[in-house]
């Protein structure tokens, strides 16, 4: 398992948050490489809305049912659960 989280951390990001931040439409897109992927690797542009990137991504894990591998800067690897 830890080289499969190994890969995705060193590999481009499966998702982007843009500037507009957290929407429906990038849960919805979260949910939808979950189908294919068991971790995925996100970046945030922006964290607009939420107070610092670790409570922007604990609820990015919360509302799609997941969990948080990593959080290293502007960058995320969640793992669904």
């Amino acid at each position: 398992m830890n080289e499969i989280i190994r890969q995705v951390l060193h590999g481009k990001p499966h998702i982007h948050i843009g500037k507009f931040g957290i929407s429906e439409a990038v849960i919805d897109q979260i949910k939808t490489q979950f189908n294919t992927k068991t971790i995925i690797k996100i970046k945030f542009l922006s964290i607009e809305g939420f107070p610092n990137i670790k409570i922007a991504v604990h609820y990015l894990a919360n509302v799609s049912n997941s969990k948080v591998l990593d959080i290293r800067g502007k960058t995320c690897i969640l793992q669904k659960v």
